[in-house]
């Protein structure tokens, strides 16, 4: 992996440690919040966290396409299925 596809990577992989870490903490905060707001700032947690690791899973993606593509720039041999 070139130095600009970790530097991307790792990009992703901050704001998500940074969203997991606040959901994390909303989760923490729901458990003390009166009882009928609780299921909302609870929900709201969740939320955070599962939209974080799903950020980090689209930005490992993106890396990897752009790594292949890079990769596969002028190697036509993988085509014998296409004659």
């Amino acid at each position: 992996m070139s130095k600009a596809h970790v530097k991307a990577l790792m990009a992703f992989e901050k704001a998500a440690i940074y969203g997991i870490g606040t959901g994390f903490a909303i989760i923490l905060v729901s458990f003390f919040v009166s009882g009928y707001m609780m299921s909302y700032v609870l929900s709201t947690g969740i939320g955070v966290v599962i939209a974080s690791i799903f950020a980090l899973i689209i930005g490992i993606s993106f890396s990897l396409m752009e790594e292949y593509s890079i990769n596969s720039k002028g190697n036509t041999t993988n085509n014998k299925f296409l004659n």
